[in-house]
C-alpha cells in the first residue's frame, strides 16, 4: 500500500499503465494509504528479503495484476476463494508463446490423486467476473499407479530424443572417457609433483635462464595465465608480450614452486624473445590422441587443447554422460541408484563362449524397511563400462 503521490512511480515499477492502473490504485484503497498508520505498521511482521526474492516478487504482482485484469476483475472486493484458486489453477500450467497450454507444473499430492480442477473440475461454480475461459489442460502421459492392475504406470521417452541422447552419451563413454581419465591422472600427478618442488628465494638466473631456452629450443609453447587471475592483468599493456604467460610454471619448468617478481626485470629478454618463438598455449591435451568421429567420418583430436579449469568442465560432461547412460539403460528408480557406490560393480560372469553376463549391487529402498535391502540387478556391457569410467573420473579417495 502506499499513497497516491507514489502511485505512478510504482505503477511504472511494475509495468502497469492506462486504466488498469487506475482502476487498481482505486482497489488498492486510494489516497487511504497515504494515512500515518498505514504507512508505518510499527507492529507489523516483517521477513527480510533479497534483492532477487524481491524482484521475482514483483513480477508475480505483475503477472496477477494482468490476470485479474484480462478476465474483468477490477476491485479486490471482486477476488474471493474462487478467483484464487483459478488463478493457481492457471499458474500450475504453463503455455507456449501463443498461449496454449503445453505443460503442467508440479501440483502438491500424490499422483494418483483426483482432485475437482477449481475451474474445469466436474463442479462449476458461479464464473468469474467477465467471465473465465475453462482452462483445458494437455492430454499428457504421466507416473502413476494403474487404477485396474495396481502396477506402476510410466510414460517412455520419444525415440527422437532417447537414441540421439544414447548415441552422444556412449560415443563420451567409449571414445572419450579412456583419453579424459589418463589426461585426469596426469593433472593430479602434476599438481602432486608441483606441491613437493622446492620454493628458494635465491636459486640463481642461470638455472632459470637455461629453462627458458630449453623451452624454447623444443618449440612447446609457454602455459598461458590460469583464467583465475585474468582479472590482475586488466590493465595491463597489450604490447607486453609477457601478459599471457604463467610465470609459476616458467619456475616450475626450472624445478622450482614459485615464481619471484624481482627475477623478472633479469629474465624478461630472454622471456620475449622466446613467447615470440614459440608462443602461448593452453597447458593439457595440446597434442591430443586422434579418435573416430562420431559421425564415422575420419579421424580428429578428441579435444582442442584445455586450460584447467576446462578440463575439470570436460569430466564434469563425461559423468554426466556415464550418469544418463546408467539411468536410462538399467531402469533404476532414482533412490536406486542413489545407493550405487565404488565397487558396486561385480565380477562379470561368462555364462556361455562370447556371453557375458554384467551385475551391479546396490540396494532396493521403495517399500523396504530402514536403510533398504541388499539387491542384485543384471546389467548391459555398456552400462558396466560407465560405472567404471564413472569409478575411475572420481578418483581413489571416493
Amino acid at each position: 500500500m502506499v499513497g497516491s503521490v507514489h502511485w505512478k512511480l510504482l505503477t511504472d515499477l511494475l509495468g502497469i499503465s492506462g486504466s488498469a492502473a487506475q482502476r487498481w490504485h482505486v482497489a488498492a484503497g486510494g489516497d487511504r494509504a497515504s494515512y500515518a498508520a498505514v504507512r508505518e505498521l510499527p507492529g507489523a511482521f516483517r521477513v527480510p528479503r533479497t534483492v532477487n526474492g524481491c524482484n521475482n516478487k514483483q513480477y508475480e504482482l505483475i503477472r496477477w495484476f494482468n490476470w485479474l485484469t484480462d478476465h474483468g476483475v477490477s476491485t479486490l472486493g471482486q477476488v474471493d476463494d474462487h478467483v484464487c484458486e483459478s488463478y493457481l489453477a492457471y499458474r500450475r500450467t504453463g503455455g507456449d508463446p501463443d498461449g496454449a497450454l503445453v505443460e503442467r507444473r508440479s501440483q502438491r499430492g500424490r499422483p494418483g490423486d483426483r482432485r475437482p480442477d477449481p475451474v474445469s473440475g466436474p463442479v462449476q461454480r458461479r464464473p468469474l467476473p467477465g467471465g473465465v475461459p475453462p482452462v483445458r489442460r494437455p492430454s499428457r502421459g504421466r507416473r502413476g499407479r494403474d487404477q485396474d492392475t495396481g502396477r506402476e504406470q510410466h510414460t517412455p521417452s520419444a525415440g527422437e530424443i532417447l537414441q540421439p541422447m544414447l548415441a552422444a552419451t556412449l560415443y563420451l563413454v567409449d571414445t572419450i572417457g579412456p583419453h579424459m581419465t589418463a589426461m585426469t591422472c596426469h593433472i593430479k600427478a602434476e599438481r602432486a609433483r608441483i606441491s613437493r618442488l622446492p620454493e628458494p628465494r635465491s636459486p640463481g638466473m642461470n638455472r632459470l635462464l637455461d629453462a627458458i631456452e630449453r623451452r624454447a629450443a623444443e618449440g612447446r609453447p609457454f602455459n598461458r595465465m590460469p583464467a583465475r587471475v585474468g582479472h590482475i592483468v586488466k590493465y595491463t599493456v597489450d604490447s607486453d608480450l609477457l601478459w599471457e604467460i604463467s610465470l609459476r610454471d616458467v619456475a616450475v619448468e626450472a624445478g622450482i614452486g614459485h615464481f619471484r617478481i624481482e627475477w623478472l626485470p633479469t629474465l624478461r629478454p630472454a622471456l620475449e624473445r622466446a613467447v615470440a618463438a614459440v608462443g602461448v598455449a593452453e597447458p593439457y591435451a595440446r597434442n591430443a590422441a586422434l579418435v573416430a568421429r562420431a559421425d564415422g567420418h575420419d579421424e580428429t583430436p578428441w579435444t582442442l587443447p584445455l586450460s584447467e579449469r576446462h578440463a575439470r568442465s570436460v569430466v564434469e560432461v563425461v559423468r554426466t554422460a556415464c550418469l544418463l547412460v546408467i539411468a536410462a539403460a538399467t531402469g533404476m528408480r532414482a533412490s536406486e541408484l542413489f545407493e550405487l557406490v565404488v565397487g558396486c560393480r561385480l565380477p562379470p560372469e561368462e555364462k556361455a563362449p562370447g556371453l557375458v553376463r554384467y551385475r551391479l549391487a546396490g540396494k532396493v529402498i521403495k517399500h523396504r524397511g530402514h536403510d533398504g535391502e541388499p539387491d542384485e540387478w543384471v546389467v548391459i556391457g555398456e552400462v558396466h563400462r560407465a560405472i567404471q569410467l564413472a569409478e575411475q573420473l572420481l578418483g581413489e579417495d571416493a
